[in-house]
């Protein structure tokens, strides 16, 4: 479990630093370590526990897909939003333009993730879609 914990830190540590970068402003410890750690808790506990619950309970990967935006993806941009901004300085049109862009590209992914790759190697996948997804996120926040 602690390898997964710390691939997925570093996942999100990277994609914070990339994010400051690509939008020109100080990378700061004050987000990217609440991000970093409540992020990787989340994936290795979480995350993991949704994909083993939804593998065997759920038929049809569209299925799986649909219940990890409806059930998982509100609660990680709710957590997001309130470790990105420092508390809860968020508005409910923050939380909507986050969670259309989270539905636009993990619907994508997920349903890939469910249909194709297999149960064992999968959480490497979703760190891998993860960065992709993390980079852009910090950037819209």
């Amino acid at each position: 479990m602690f390898r997964r914990w710390f691939a997925s830190a570093s996942v999100y540590v990277t994609a914070e630093l990339m994010g400051a970068y690509i939008e020109n402003r100080p990378p700061t410890k004050e987000r990217i370590v609440p991000v970093a750690t409540m992020g990787a808790t989340g994936d290795a506990l979480c995350l993991r526990g949704f994909h083993f619950a939804a593998d065997r309970c759920l038929p049809h990967p569209l299925l799986r897909t649909a219940a990890e935006q409806v059930i998982y993806a509100p609660f990680s941009n709710s957590c997001y939003l309130t470790l990105a901004k420092g508390g809860i300085d968020w508005t409910f049109d923050d939380f909507k333009r986050l969670y259309a862009r989270d539905a636009a590209f993990w619907s994508v992914a997920s349903y890939v993730g469910y249909a194709w790759v297999p149960f064992h190697v999968r959480y490497l996948y979703v760190s891998s879609a993860s960065l992709v997804w993390s980079t852009w996120r910090s950037t819209l926040v």
